[in-house]
């Protein structure tokens, strides 16, 4: 994700979804700030939050985007295994909106669990 702190610009949480979103139904925003584990701190400034905290508001303002096509890198580099299954979860959500999503990653796991086809580039 990179450095992350370029890629906040609001005030809180639920601002910087609604920044890059079209979601306008506040029970809509309230479930996927839920279902990424940031419902709690959803009125928070972004920039106090943790590292992970971070990246998972970075993560989902990317998945709630009006854009067909998202690239990820390295989205998971940094969290913890059960941050990488919600991050994981919610991408395969997303993916059903006829999205079409590029993840480059060192995690095969994570990789093996929400891509439809993964390239190895180590032997090419």
């Amino acid at each position: 994700m990179q450095e992350v702190n370029y890629q906040l610009f609001t005030d809180s949480v639920k601002d910087e979804i609604v920044l890059t979103s079209n979601i306008k139904d506040d029970y809509v925003l309230d479930t996927w700030l839920k279902d990424m584990e940031l419902k709690n701190i959803s009125d928070r400034n972004p920039h106090t939050l943790s590292g992970g905290q971070k990246q998972r508001v970075i993560i989902l303002s990317a998945l709630l985007s009006d854009k067909k096509i998202l690239f990820f890198d390295e989205p998971t580099s940094g969290l913890d295994y059960r941050n990488m299954k919600i991050v994981a979860k919610n991408i395969k959500k997303v993916k059903e909106e006829d999205k079409l999503i590029l993840i480059i990653s060192h995690d095969v796991e994570f990789l093996e669990s929400v891509c439809d086809k993964v390239i190895d580039f180590t032997y090419l």
